[in-house]
């Protein structure tokens, strides 16, 4: 059978592991002045006091705001140990649209972006990637009562007139062809629209097995499954400004130190796991109940 999301789907105990740091929310950040531009982007932050946090809408559980409308999820985790180490403040800004990313990274409206963001060829021209901190594992959203229908790999490519749904992103879709050339992939402009069920004539979502059964606790018709067969991940990085070769070698030198230290797989279980040290009962598991390990 497939692997498939059968845990608790709550959201209520989702909270930050360590002591917060401040986060400040702007709608419209301003840019560096020309001079401040040409400076290592890492004296701009330290001297500020605060990083410039850009994030995207639906990325769970990178980043998304809880039951109490706080910014959460594993890469805020990561941002949060980030401020304690730097002694810096958060700024928090949306960002409205991928294509404007480089360039507000390059002109210092943004100093990095996080939520789960998975690393491309064609989108590592205009932006830097740090190291890959964990992956993306592939699987399918389908509808509950399709589920047993996505248990293999084989049955899949056996399907006639088959429909898959994917996020806008040439670089995967060439992958999707090649595993399942019977099927027409058809873009899908966001996850939520996706389990809002806007894409009717979708078979099933191709979607991060991760984020698909975290999204699946908010809509529990659908349920995050994993083919038997398919082995696909893909690596996870925070989006940095291009020409910055010290404020990236150095938050990947901090990236080593988290994981060198434990804490960084320790935020991994409790936002991936599942796991709470504090909880008396075992929360959702991503890994557990979706991948089976």
């Amino acid at each position: 059978i497939p692997y498939e999301y059968t845990g608790v789907r709550t959201f209520e105990s989702m909270r930050l592991l360590g002591k917060p740091v401040s986060v400040e929310s702007v709608e419209e950040p301003t840019p560096l002045s020309s001079a401040d531009q040409t400076r290592p982007r890492l004296d701009i932050i330290r001297e500020r006091g605060s990083i410039r946090v850009g994030y995207l809408s639906n990325t769970l559980p990178y980043a998304f705001r809880n039951d109490k409308n706080r910014m959460v999820g594993f890469d805020m985790e990561m941002m949060h140990a980030l401020g304690r180490d730097l002694g810096i403040k958060i700024e928090l800004t949306r960002l409205k649209n991928r294509k404007l990313e480089p360039q507000m990274l390059t002109d210092g409206r943004i100093d990095i972006i996080v939520g789960g963001n998975t690393i491309t060829p064609i989108r590592a021209l205009g932006v830097a990637f740090s190291r890959s901190y964990t992956f993306n594992t592939a699987g399918f959203i389908v509808i509950d009562a399709r589920r047993d229908e996505f248990a293999s790999i084989d049955n899949i490519r056996a399907m006639k007139s088959l429909n898959l749904g994917m996020l806008d992103n040439a670089y995967y879709k060439k992958t999707a062809q090649k595993l399942f050339p019977n099927a027409n992939l058809i873009s899908i402009e966001s996850p939520r629209k996706y389990f809002k069920g806007r894409y009717k004539n979708v078979d099933a979502f191709i979607y991060s097995a991760e984020a698909g059964s975290a999204w699946a606790m908010l809509y529990p018709g659908y349920s995050a499954v994993i083919p038997k067969g398919l082995k696909l991940r893909a690596p996870v990085a925070f989006v940095l400004p291009k020409g910055q070769l010290e404020y990236l070698q150095f938050i990947n030198t901090w990236l080593e130190l988290k994981k060198d230290s434990g804490y960084q797989q320790k935020v991994y279980n409790y936002w991936i796991l599942g796991e709470n040290p504090e909880a008396k009962k075992v929360r959702w598991s991503v890994m557990h109940n979706v991948l089976g390990w």
